[in-house]
């Protein structure tokens, strides 16, 4: 829903396009024509009015009416064929009146299209944060996932080397549990030849006396 600035400023300009166009075809149209064209910017100037009234700050709006009320009493004049000295002043004032409202309303449109534009890069922005910020913990998780990675392998290779070790140490025990076997068969073997072989034979009895 439009505003009480707004709608008043949308009067104001059609206001005043219709006086500057009624300015200058006052002469060349007639009465009737004259009449309800100035009736018609008279109604709008009227529901300008009850604009202001129903505001509780009047006085932003009465430099603004103040204009248009001139004006409304220099055509009522020249309708009346009562021509004021001034009216050709008037005509350029509300010339340039209706191009200061033009300049005013692009002036709008551009602050808007600004303002939109600022809207955009700040979202913009904001989405690029938001990326930078997750591309930083997807970073992170992958530092620490390679650093786990560097453990496990540090990890493999001590195991690794201690399953060497404890195969070496297993190679030497079974070596020495085999030089021990060997040594006890040979010592079973040396004592079981004392016994058959050399214990067999008698001793040679000693001389009689």
């Amino acid at each position: 829903m439009a505003t009480a600035e707004q709608q008043f400023t949308i009067l104001e300009r059609e206001i005043t396009i219709q006086l500057t166009l009624l300015s200058r075809t006052i002469n060349s149209n007639t009465i009737e024509q004259n009449k309800t064209e100035f009736d018609k910017a008279e109604k709008q100037f009227k529901q300008l009015l009850q604009i202001t009234q129903n505001e509780k700050n009047k006085t932003q709006f009465q430099g603004r009416l103040r204009p248009i009320e001139r004006e409304f009493e220099s055509l009522k004049q020249q309708l009346t064929n009562k021509p004021q000295k001034n009216s050709d002043l008037d005509v350029k004032s509300l010339d340039q009146r209706t191009k200061l409202l033009m300049g005013v309303e692009r002036l709008e449109e551009t602050s808007n299209r600004i303002q939109n534009t600022n809207q955009l890069a700040l979202e913009t922005e904001q989405i690029g944060v938001s990326a930078l910020g997750e591309l930083y913990q997807q970073r992170e998780q992958i530092l620490r996932v390679k650093s786990d990675i560097n453990e496990v392998e540090t990890t493999m290779d001590k195991s690794k080397r201690v399953l060497s070790s404890m195969a070496r140490q297993a190679c030497k025990n079974r070596l020495v549990l085999l030089c021990v076997i060997v040594m006890l068969l040979t010592a079973i073997a040396l004592v079981l030849w004392l016994k058959f072989f050399r214990g067999g034979t008698d001793p040679i009895p000693p001389p009689p006396p």
